[in-house]
């Protein structure tokens, strides 16, 4: 079928050696052009034509090929006139020679593109017969080239092949998310009596990180890719994985960070079962704390009763004491440098963090008189209510 194909078609059209007659034809039609040109130049060219002649130069109109001629002398002329122009002052001639062989040119056109037709209708019907090999084709050729991609990304970033299972196991040693620049290693376990992580710790901690690699450890086995791993991990096959991570707005519909939350996390507790993975990020915030901590422990015990792995992240002391007290909750905290006040984005678990709030507004510029102030109200919840303003603004006239 290729060489049927190649013999039949170049540079997207057919070729000539497809059929004689084609290629005769062909022949023809550049020879009656060839004609064409040469006697409509000696038309411009020749003496008594120059007065008549309003530009020097062929002009197509309607699809052939004229010279445009002042409009007083369309009576002298032996041909057609194929066009007049807006003003009526020139018409568009063809010279009598040259109406046949326009005539003649297009005959050949017509000719050629009936058998070309007749070719390409012939080679299609070749196809259709074997259509289903060349679709079998296909998909064993898109089949290859992803396993050969799966390869190619396994050398690429020293992948592992990992082991799969059906009892909601999920083991990462020291796995690397494969879009992170020297990434920290992540090693974690959920098993069915211990399924969810609870991560605390700063912000810019590498919170959101853990839970996205975990996420993307799932899906990536799901395609039947290895894993950048030190050692083979245990993953679970999954039916879905649930993901509420980022901030939720949506200015279209009105809905507020919270709002758009509780939107997306009822439709995670209608569908969540056993065989679920859930990733919540913060989950809670955006309103009262002590509602949203409630709101968040109420969502968390559900999806853990219905045999859900979940891993979770949160500020909230409330959440962080449910989940030291929960038999099925592991606690974990992204581990911080107190030495150097640095991240050090390693995951500990059996460790709860704090969140470094302080900190984070000193890294990102926060006045030094306001860091003082709120390390006070933090040490002896005094609130600063009876301070005067140092500098009153005058009001212009």
């Amino acid at each position: 079928m290729e060489d049927a194909i190649y013999t039949t078609i170049e540079h997207c059209q057919v070729r000539d050696e497809a059929d004689r007659e084609l290629a005769k034809m062909r022949r023809d039609l550049k020879k009656s052009v060839t004609e064409l040109k040469t006697a409509l130049n000696h038309f411009l060219t020749s003496k008594p034509n120059q007065k008549m002649i309003r530009d020097a130069m062929i002009v197509e109109k309607e699809g052939y090929a004229t010279i445009p001629i002042k409009a007083n002398y369309k009576n002298q002329l032996s041909g057609t006139i194929v066009a007049v122009s807006n003003g009526g002052q020139t018409v568009y001639f063809q010279p009598a020679k040259v109406v046949r062989l326009n005539q003649q040119i297009t005959n050949l056109k017509a000719q050629i593109r009936n058998l070309e037709l007749a070719i390409l209708g012939a080679l299609t019907a070749k196809i259709y017969d074997v259509k289903d090999d060349i679709k079998r084709n296909i998909e064993l050729i898109t089949l290859l080239d992803m396993i050969f991609a799966r390869g190619k990304f396994a050398q690429k970033y020293n992948c592992i092949r990992p082991k799969i299972n059906r009892e909601n196991s999920l083991v990462l040693r020291a796995v690397r998310h494969p879009l992170i620049i020297n990434p920290v290693p992540l090693t974690l376990e959920l098993t069915q009596e211990n399924s969810v992580l609870m991560i605390t710790g700063p912000n810019a901690g590498g919170k959101t990180v853990a839970l996205k690699t975990t996420g993307l450890m799932i899906l990536m086995t799901e395609l039947g890719l290895f894993l950048p791993s030190d050692k083979p991990c245990d993953i679970p096959l999954m039916d879905d994985v649930f993901t509420l991570i980022g901030d939720h707005q949506d200015l279209d519909n009105s809905l507020s960070t919270f709002s758009a939350e509780m939107k997306d996390i009822a439709m995670i507790t209608k569908y969540a079962q056993f065989h679920s993975l859930v990733l919540l990020d913060e989950l809670g915030t955006g309103t009262d704390p002590n509602e949203g901590s409630a709101l968040a422990i109420g969502i968390l015990q559900e999806l853990y009763l219905r045999g859900c792995l979940i891993m979770a992240t949160t500020h909230y002391s409330s959440i962080k004491d449910f989940a030291k007290q929960h038999d099925g909750f592991i606690t974990a905290a992204m581990d911080f440098d107190l030495k150097n006040l640095q991240p050090t984005y390693k995951l500990k678990i059996g460790s709860i963090g704090n969140s470094r709030a302080l900190w984070i507004a000193k890294k990102s510029g926060i006045p030094e008189n306001v860091l003082h102030q709120a390390e006070a109200i933090l040490a002896g919840n005094n609130l600063p209510l009876s301070l005067k303003k140092s500098f009153v603004p005058e009001l212009s006239n």
